[in-house]
C-alpha cells in the first residue's frame, strides 16, 4: 500500500504514535519491548505500531514468532520522514515522557536482549 503526505501527518499527530517513533529511533524493538518501555497494553502498542508501519514511518521484520520495528525512510516521501523524525528527535527527546520513555529503554536493553537490538 502506497502511502501518502496525509497518512504521514496523521500518524505524527497521536502522542503515543510519537512516543513510539522517538523510541525506536536506532533501535529495532520487539512489541513485547515496546509494551514494557511504554508501559501500554500489547493491543494499544500493536495499533499504533500498525497505522505508523502503513504510513511508511516504520518498518516491519519478522524473525521467527517475533516481530521488530523500526523507523523507515524507504519510499516516498523520503525527505518528508526523514525531517520530521529529525525535528520531532531535536525537540521533543529531552521532554516528557519521551525522555522518560528512553531511559526505561535504556534499563531494559539488558533484560530484553534479542528482543531490542541497536541498530549501526
Amino acid at each position: 500500500m502506497e502511502n501518502n503526505e496525509i497518512d504521514i501527518l496523521e500518524a505524527v499527530s497521536n502522542k503515543t504514535r510519537l512516543r513510539i517513533l522517538l523510541l525506536s529511533n536506532g533501535v529495532s524493538l520487539s512489541v513485547k519491548c515496546m509494551v514494557e518501555t511504554l508501559k501500554l497494553p500489547q493491543p494499544t502498542v500493536s495499533r499504533h505500531l500498525s497505522i505508523l508501519r502503513k504510513s511508511g514511518l516504520l518498518q516491519k521484520r519478522e524473525s521467527g514468532v517475533k516481530c521488530y520495528y523500526t523507523q523507515s525512510y524507504d519510499g516516498k516521501y523520503r525527505f518528508l520522514k526523514q525531517k520530521l523524525t529529525s525535528v520531532f528527535q531535536k525537540e521533543l527527546a529531552d521532554q516528557e515522557p519521551y525522555a522518560s520513555d528512553r531511559k526505561r529503554l535504556a534499563k531494559l536493553l539488558p533484560v530484553f536482549g534479542e528482543d531490542c537490538e541497536l541498530l549501526e
